[in-house]
């Protein structure tokens, strides 16, 4: 379990630099120069990348342990999949792509069902969140091809 936790703190530190280093990328490739829009997204950018390196810090010392849970990456990659190539962002298909690949690979290690143990008033309520949010994605999928 230690390894684990010790890989999965050195993926987030590497992940985040990649995200670092990719918005600055495409910052100075798209020659927009600097306007607030901008500057509050590094902002929060920089914040996010140091909430994560903080966690992957206190992981790799051992003081949080977590196991990944790898249905989450199989749902990911259902959603992300997709995603990347309705609104044609490749990135966001291959990311997709290997939570796929990685929750597939896993399947052994997926925790318990969750919707077969909850009781009928949670199954219901759920039921009607998925329809709900089904009616959301359908129409901000026509919003976006109408307008």
């Amino acid at each position: 379990m230690e390894n684990k936790n010790k890989i999965l703190a050195a993926s987030i530190i590497i992940g985040v630099l990649l995200l670092v280093l990719g918005a600055i990328v495409w910052f100075l490739l798209s020659g927009q120069g600097f306007s607030l829009w901008f500057l509050t997204s590094f902002i929060v950018l920089v914040i996010l990348a140091l909430f994560a390196v903080i966690l992957a810090i206190r992981m790799w010392q051992g003081k949080i342990k977590h196991e990944p849970d790898y249905y989450a990456f199989f749902m990911m990659g259902v959603v992300w999949l997709p995603m990347g190539f309705v609104f044609e962002m490749w990135p966001l298909s291959v990311m997709g792509a290997i939570f796929l690949i990685i929750g597939l690979k896993n399947k052994s290690k997926w925790k318990k069902k969750r919707f077969s143990e909850m009781e009928p008033g949670q199954r219901k309520l759920k039921i009607a969140l998925m329809i709900i949010l089904g009616i959301l994605v359908l129409g901000g999928f026509l919003a976006y091809s109408v307008f």
